[in-house]
């Protein structure tokens, strides 16, 4: 079994830590706990999380300009989703589902 992280998400990760002095480092421990995540809870939830933690990296590091126009609190928005989803995936993918499902149907009736 293939225990390495697909290699997008690595690239998103390594992206995130560019520039880091500790970068190669954090990379590498990501994708050892993916594996160990991989091994433990299966491939899909093992991507999400992978996925979630390089975008949580990428979002500590925008900018203090961005944060001070108001994205600290869509940081925090989009943090809590996606822990939420990463803990009750088919959850999140029944919102994607029903939202496209109830916009027709709203559009239909009018």
């Amino acid at each position: 079994m293939n225990t390495q992280p697909p290699r997008w998400l690595e690239a998103l990760c390594e992206f995130s830590a560019h520039g880091l002095p500790e970068g190669d480092t954090v990379v590498g421990d990501l994708a050892e706990a993916y594996a160990e995540r991989r091994v433990r809870t299966g491939r899909a939830r093992a991507h999400v999380w992978y996925f979630t933690q390089a975008l949580s990296m990428m979002l500590h590091r925008m900018p203090s300009s961005a944060r001070a126009v108001g994205l600290d609190l869509i940081h925090g928005d989009v943090t809590v989703t996606l822990r939420s989803m990463a803990r009750r995936p088919w959850l999140g993918l029944g919102v994607v589902l029903i939202l496209p499902l109830a916009t027709a149907a709203t559009t239909a009736a009018v």
